[in-house]
């Protein structure tokens, strides 16, 4: 277990500034997968430790865990995550158009009186 370790994959945006302006040039995103020393093993679920970090518990039967055992569970996780962000996000901008078309529709009835 000396070198056993666990993943998590996350998504940053990066971007290039003019630090004299307020332009930003680019912005990408940009992978990054995060190696966790595992520290200990327990029936339920593992210690682990990433550099410079607290020791967390991944709950080894848990639908979401914060890193999982190989790189590409890390990616397949990252995936899930974003998925479940964009119908996060997808509902609060249906909800936002419904604000929206209610707004105006009082405007317009405010206008027409």
């Amino acid at each position: 277990m000396a070198d056993e370790h666990w993943y998590r994959t996350e998504v940053r945006m990066v971007c290039c500034a003019d630090p004299w302006e307020e332009d930003i040039y680019y912005s990408r995103p940009e992978l990054y997968t995060t190696k966790y020393k595992v520290l200990s093993t327990t029936p339920k679920g593992v210690w682990v430790q990433g550099f410079m970090q607290p020791k967390t518990f991944v709950l080894g039967t848990a639908m979401k865990q914060f890193a999982v055992p190989t790189v590409e569970l890390a990616a397949k996780d990252c995936i899930a995550r974003k998925k479940v962000q964009i119908s996060i996000n997808e509902a609060r901008i249906r909800g936002m158009k419904s604000e929206l078309s209610h707004t105006e529709e009082h405007l317009r009835r405010l206008e027409s009186q």
